[in-house]
């Protein structure tokens, strides 16, 4: 800069004496020349520097997690700079306590000859998914301080991103007792009017006549009963909403995202207890579809498949997955529907459809509220447009009720749930079914 300034000083003063445009001239190709070879130099430099990104493979969403970069130069010089890493407008890096620009990472180094030094930061993801970090870009200037060179450096971490119940030790992100396990609980034998043939025992007070086995009876001259046992293995479907109404804001997240967080919790749940536990997600289309599975690799195999799902914001056609369900789950299943209705005239379809499932699977319909319409109905207003937001949400809500009722009606389990209180509401209501031989 300074050698610029004086070309421009000595150009002005060649007005008054001409002979010195010949030194400008020449000072402006001796100052090319010179950032030629600064640039050469400091890409040279840039090469010899490699940058390797080291994160977790799993955190959790919104927890804090250190994310590093290792920088090993091989040159025979010092090499100094600034580096970024590139990262998605989710990827957050905090300085201190507050968070940094989204999707930004830069830091300054200074790295001797032949030295290796990590790069260290505290980092967090508020949004499920996976998230890739890298490549990474190197920014040097030259020795001579004329030109810098951009380097970019093909390094790349991969995070995935579970929801929060996964990823702390005292909920059930401590996976690795699970997923390491040979194999799950031994599920509890109960006897009830279950399905399994268990034994012939001889008759006690308050045992049903239409179990007696007169056959049985006949031979022993002792009035008989068949027992049976609740069905081991049962099987629990966890169906996905993933269509424009579940994208919705709850004030911590989407609906999807608490649909997503309790149905992984009821799986969990169920596999811990011997059953087997599929899953389905759907919007416009099958977006996903996972047959019953058993164990703890049974477990990792639904994680994987739902923890990134996303709402793309389409018309759910429930039609779709239930064809697809009538198709593939001949055998009797608890099924859990994960979503939200907004008038009984729009869920008309998901209505029949579910009446239909309903007369061959015990099946339970999720609700989750919208949060907006609740506060927009309660909030007390005088204005006219509050008085029109109160009225609409008032008509969206009796029409609502009127769906569910409908859906009572029809056979189907109604859980109408607020979505920070679905997980505890949908694991008690599937205990209360299991327990009650329902299944």
């Amino acid at each position: 800069m300074a050698a610029l300034l004086g070309l421009a000083v000595i150009a002005a003063a060649g007005f008054a004496a001409p002979w010195l445009d010949t030194v400008v001239w020449w000072g402006v190709a001796l100052v090319t020349g010179l950032i030629a070879e600064d640039a050469v130099l400091g890409r040279r430099r840039a090469e010899n520097v490699l940058a390797m990104l080291e994160a977790p493979a799993v955190v959790g969403r919104g927890r804090v997690f250190s994310v590093s970069l290792i920088l090993h130069n091989e040159g025979e010089r010092t090499v100094s700079g600034a580096v970024r890493v590139e990262a998605p407008e989710v990827f957050r890096v905090l300085h201190g306590s507050r968070p940094g620009r989204p999707g930004l990472w830069t830091v300054r180094f200074r790295l001797p000859a032949g030295e290796q030094q990590r790069l260290t930061a505290q980092a967090v993801v508020d949004v499920r998914g996976k998230v890739t970090l890298g490549p990474v870009w190197l920014r040097i200037p030259g020795p001579l301080g004329f030109a810098e060179r951009r380097v970019q450096v093909a390094a790349t971490a991969e995070v995935r991103v579970f929801p929060e119940t996964l990823a702390e030790r005292e909920g059930f992100q401590d996976m690795r007792g699970l997923l390491t396990a040979p194999e799950a609980k031994t599920p509890t034998r109960w006897r009830g009017e279950g399905l399994d043939f268990e034994s012939i025992t001889p008759y006690e007070r308050g045992d049903e006549e239409r179990h007696i086995d007169w056959r049985a009876t006949a031979r022993t001259g002792r009035i008989m009963v068949r027992r049976y046992q609740l069905e081991l293995n049962r099987e629990v479907f966890v169906v996905l909403d993933a269509g424009r109404l579940m994208g919705s804001d709850t004030g911590e997240g989407t609906k999807l995202d608490r649909a997503v967080d309790a149905g992984l919790v009821l799986c969990r749940s169920a596999i811990d207890h011997g059953d087997k536990c599929g899953v389905a997600i759907y919007d416009s289309q099958v977006r996903g579809f996972l047959p019953p599975q058993v164990g703890p690799a049974g477990f990792r195999a639904i994680v994987e498949n739902v923890y990134d799902t996303e709402c793309l914001f389409r018309e759910s056609d429930f039609a779709s997955i239930f064809a697809q369900f009538q198709a593939r789950q001949r055998k009797r299943a608890l099924v859990i529907v994960l979503s939200d209705i907004v008038d009984e005239a729009g869920s008309r379809s998901l209505r029949e459809a579910l009446h239909r499932l309903a007369k061959r699977h015990l099946v339970v319909f999720a609700a989750l509220r919208t949060p907006l319409i609740e506060t927009a109905f309660r909030r007390t207003t005088d204005s006219y447009r509050g008085l029109a937001r109160q009225a609409v949400a008032s008509r969206l809500l009796q029409e609502r009720e009127r769906g569910l009722h409908m859906l009572r009606r029809l056979g189907v389990h109604v859980l109408d749930v607020e979505p920070s209180q679905l997980t505890v509401s949908l694991v008690n209501r599937y205990v209360q079914l299991r327990e009650s031989g329902r299944l």
